[in-house]
């Protein structure tokens, strides 16, 4: 726990606080248990501690003996910094933790220590073993403890106090000891054994000093030496090179070894007999030495281990064998030796039943406590028996307990292996999961019961066959299908019936289920009593008896022909279908890309839109001023040069205005309204845009029509419509060409209209668009006026422009024709209805401008958000004699109407201005005033005043750039008419 102190002695929370003097020094362990917040356990705060506690706590912090404290119910435990490394890994979570959880591993081996201290009884242990990780492994150690129960001040105890003593080292060197004269019993008893089944060679005795190595004579003639040599001694390089080279490294240091241990020798090594070959020995000896501990003498004995090397490699490839075995089996290898009643496991039993390598258990006990209870008693019963009797073949089937908790069904079966008197000492086994099997054949029982029941269902011809296969006795339902006698369908008869190419296949297929015990699914050609081949399915299962054994086989055929014709044209349907979905889907990609090019140009019409909106504000300053300006100077007496400057300016601002109506057309954001419509005139005049649009390389030419009627027709979109078909040619024609316009007036006829049903008889005017471009393919021609359909190059356009075209001459009344081959160019022509009446005289024949004066008692509200353009209205209606009132946006004018107890003739104002709009605010005005007139003004209406491209019923507009004179004659206008219904 983190250290609540400062350096000053006061709590980190502000709260002063006294270390208490019994809590001073102790080291590590000492600030930790200074740091603790004993009040969150059953000790409470450390100056409140019985005397007791706090004298063994000074005490045990005082010692470098290990000790520990465990005080009160709860055995709340204290420990010093030597106890610190006993805990390893458990400190310092331990502090101020229960004593016995802290110890959970070995909790029942410490609660009758526990319960015997706090009953006041002193225990001592003196060798205590833990395996501990002191050193970043883990390693054995011991300890010697002394549990002495501690008393309160009532004499109750109240907890104990623990001293420990690591006695590791001594318990290890005992425990050497005693290996060591185990090993030279060991080696006693060999010797021994070994005189007596004269395995010994010979001895020898090395004279360390000297470095003499004599031998007795069974020694010299096994290796071909000479006896009398052997007597005087030979040198430890002598004998070495008796020994096999493989052997030397090893055997000089188990020597040396030996010599400076002064262990017990023994080791294993081969050496050159006197035969030449090599053989292997064992070695045994000791070094003797002098009182000072210098190495003198070393003896030893050498044992011919030969055979039992040869027997114990036997033993060694047989285990490799066995363990190969076991490892190569699905199955659960054991092996269960009954002198120690431990039994060992292949890897088997963990992949089979899920158990991992801890949780399987040594002994038979736990291969008991998992067999299902209600098997459990039979199984063992049988399974002893076996091992009690004289048999040695034991099998069984039971329920075994999986790591999950289900339980699986087991085949057992085990082999008793016996000693010479008959007694069994081991028992191998193999234990195999039957789960599958039994699956199987549950799946078979349900597939017979539902055959059953399907035979039952179904309509079909049930028919039965023996054991093997064959067709025998009475089959009243194959006779009435297939007209044979008894005589012609008994044992294989019955595929006399079947189609000669279906007959060998379905005999094969039968005999291949027979012999498999199997259901039998198959289809073939059958002819009928009738004489009719029909396709039939036939599904045969076995009946098997009570002994597992096949009684008869039993098939039904049922007719599908009908039901296979369905599904062949399903099938062709299908396979269509990847086809089918393929079209659709590129169909979608290509709508969603040429949806991204429209809403990519309809972005640039919004932008240039917006440039025109605000270009058209601009020019109304301009050339209402010019237009004030040239009024004014003649009326000064007039100067023809100022009047020459001030017409070219006049005459170039007109023709911007006249370039950003054309800009709105093309953004589609002048509202449709149909007007008496000079086809010729206007396509003369649109002349120097589309020079402009089709370039350089490309001629135009604009041929006329004398005496061609008039038409009744949105100009701007009848522009946008001429331009878009200029567009489309020019495209056409990438290395130049020529481009043609020409007019005429056409009569269809009913003839006409029964070759294109969208084409009504009556009076036109064709419009021929025809260039001499690259031309349409006919697979194109069809598609060209489909919405989104362009055969250009991704980017390049939106494949709205001829679908535009038709849109318009549609809802004009009108129709479109198009006629193209490769390499001939294309022609458009555009048919649009000509007007009904003749226009009025008003209409067709425009008068010159003038400048209609207007009555101080006629109140004008302005409405205009640009500065400049309201303040030249302003200057214009007030020179005409207006009452005007002014404001910069639709709130302001709506308070100005509210406050004027006047009335308000006319509100003239802006379509596009911040906030409220212009209808919204004719809308509100009309609220207030039903009376008053509303005339509308803007460069970029969009769908402000109107609905579906076309201006609203009764509503009055004037297009920005507008003259005095234009405006002073639209007031008039609408002034002298009496007020009509919005």
């Amino acid at each position: 726990m983190k250290d609540s102190t400062s350096n000053d002695g006061s709590r980190g929370d502000g709260r002063a606080e006294v270390e208490p003097k019994f809590l001073t020094g102790g080291g590590d362990m000492g600030g930790r248990i200074r740091a603790h917040d004993w009040t969150a356990t059953p000790l409470g705060a450390a100056d409140g501690w019985p005397l007791a506690l706090k004298a063994l706590v000074e005490v045990m912090l005082g010692s470098s003996q290990p000790m520990f404290i465990a005080w009160g119910p709860g055995r709340t435990l204290l420990y010093n910094d030597a106890y610190m490394e006993i805990l390893a890994s458990k400190h310092p979570a331990a502090l101020g933790a229960d004593f016995l959880q802290a110890w959970h591993e070995i909790r029942a081996n410490l609660e009758p220590i526990v319960f015997q201290a706090f009953a006041g009884e002193p225990v001592q242990m003196d060798d205590i073993e833990l395996w501990m990780e002191r050193r970043g492994y883990r390693e054995e150690t011991h300890f010697a403890f002394s549990y002495t129960p501690v008393r309160d001040e009532s004499g109750e105890v109240a907890g104990f106090f623990c001293a420990c003593r690591e006695i590791t080292g001594q318990i290890m060197a005992e425990r050497q000891l005693r290996a060591s004269e185990a090993m030279a019993r060991e080696n006693s008893e060999r010797v021994q054994l070994a005189l007596a089944a004269g395995a010994i060679i010979g001895t020898w005795v090395w004279d360390i000093p000297a470095d003499q190595f004599s031998v007795d004579q069974a020694f010299a003639e096994a290796f071909g030496l000479d006896p009398a040599l052997g007597r005087e001694g030979f040198s430890l390089d002598q004998v070495m090179a008796t020994v096999h080279p493989d052997d030397r490294e090893g055997l000089t240091a188990a020597v040396e070894q030996a010599v400076a241990s002064g262990d017990a020798y023994a080791h294993q090594y081969r050496v050159k007999r006197a035969d030449g070959r090599y053989y292997w020995i064992e070695a045994n000896g000791r070094v003797e030495r002098a009182d000072d501990g210098t190495p003198l003498r070393f003896p030893g004995v050498l044992l011919d281990i030969e055979e039992r090397r040869r027997t114990q490699a036997a033993l060694t490839e047989t285990a490799e064998r066995y363990r190969l075995a076991a490892r190569a089996t699905r199955d659960a290898i054991w092996d269960w030796d009954f002198a120690t009643n431990l039994v060992l496991w292949n890897d088997a039993v963990r992949e089979l039943f899920g158990y991992s390598q801890d949780e399987v258990g040594p002994d038979a006990e736990w291969w008991v406590s998992r067999i299902h209870p209600d098997d459990r008693e039979r199984v063992t019963h049988s399974i002893h028996a076996v091992i009690d009797g004289t048999g040695s073949d034991w099998t069984d089937e039971y329920r075994f307990l999986t790591a999950d908790g289900s339980h699986v069904y087991v085949l057992d079966r085990g082999y008793v292996i016996r000693d010479a008197e008959g007694r069994a000492t081991r028992m191998i086994g193999a234990m195999l999961d039957l789960t599958e099997r039994r699956r199987a054949e549950s799946l078979l029982k349900q597939s017979n019961d539902r055959f059953r029941a399907a035979v039952d269902a179904v309509e079909g011809i049930l028919w039965t066959n023996d054991a093997d296969g064959r067709m025998v006795g009475e089959q009243p339902g194959w006779a009435a299908l297939t007209g044979q006698s008894f005589e012609d369908y008994q044992g294989y008869g019955w595929a006399g019936a079947v189609h000669p190419d279906d007959a060998q296949p379905t005999i094969d297929a039968w005999e291949q289920a027979v012999a498999a015990r199997s259901m039998f699914v198959f289809e073939h050609r059958l002819k009928r009593a009738d004489g009719q081949w029909r396709l039939f399915s036939i599904r045969a299962v076995p009946s098997i008896d009570a002994n597992g054994q096949i009684r008869e086989w039993v098939g039904v055929h049922t007719d599908i022909t009908e039901q296979r014709a369905v599904e062949r044209s399903l099938r062709d349907l299908n396979e269509t279908l990847e086809e089918r979905v393929s079209r659709e889907v590129a169909e979608r990609e290509s709508a969603q890309e040429a949806l991204r090019q429209s809403q990519k140009m309809e972005a640039v019409g919004q932008l240039t839109g917006g440039i025109a909106h605000d270009f058209n504000n601009l020019l109304t300053v301009v050339l209402g001023n010019v237009n004030l300006a040239v009024r004014t100077l003649r009326e000064a007496g007039g100067n023809p040069r100022i009047e020459r400057l001030l017409g070219s300016a006049q005459k170039g601002g007109e023709r911007a205005a006249a370039l950003t109506q054309r800009l709105l057309a093309f953004s589609r954001r002048q509202p449709l309204a149909p007007k008496v419509v000079e086809v010729d005139a206007l396509a003369v005049g649109m002349s120097d845009l589309l020079h402009r649009s089709l370039g350089e390389t490309i001629e135009l030419d604009i041929v006329t029509s004398p005496g061609l009627w008039r038409i009744e027709a949105d100009p701007n979109q009848l522009e946008a419509s001429l331009l878009n078909l200029a567009v489309n040619a020019r495209d056409a024609m990438p290395d130049g060409g020529r481009l043609t316009i020409e007019t005429s007036n056409v009569q269809l006829d009913e003839s006409d209209a029964a070759r294109r049903p969208e084409v009504a008889p009556g009076h036109y005017v064709c419009i021929t668009v025809s260039d001499t471009g690259s031309g349409i393919p006919s697979d194109v021609l069809g598609k060209v006026f489909e919405p989104f359909f362009t055969t250009k190059e991704v980017g390049k356009g939106t494949g709205l422009g001829l679908s535009m075209v038709y849109g318009f001459a549609r809802q004009s009344g009108g129709h479109v024709d198009l006629q193209s081959e490769p390499g001939e160019g294309a022609t458009v022509r555009l048919y649009l209805p000509r007007m009904a009446q003749a226009p009025d005289a008003a209409d067709a024949a425009e008068t010159a401008p003038r400048l209609e004066p207007g009555a101080s008692s006629e109140t004008i509200l302005v409405v205009e958000d640009d500065d400049d353009v309201r303040t030249f209205t302003v200057e214009v209606l007030r020179g005409l004699g207006y009452r005007v009132l002014e404001a910069h946006d639709g709130v302001s004018a709506i308070r100005l109407l509210e406050r004027q107890a006047r009335a308000v003739d006319l509100l003239f104002t802006d379509v596009v201005m911040p906030g409220m709009s212009g209808g919204e605010l004719a809308t509100a005005a009309r609220e207030l005033r039903p009376d008053i007139r509303v005339l509308f003004t803007s460069g970029y209406t969009r769908n402000a005043i109107g609905q579906d491209g076309r201006l609203k019923p009764g509503t009055e507009m004037i297009a920005k750039p507008f003259t005095a004179e234009l405006l002073a004659a639209r007031l008039r206008d609408m002034l002298d008419q009496p007020v009509r219904a919005a």
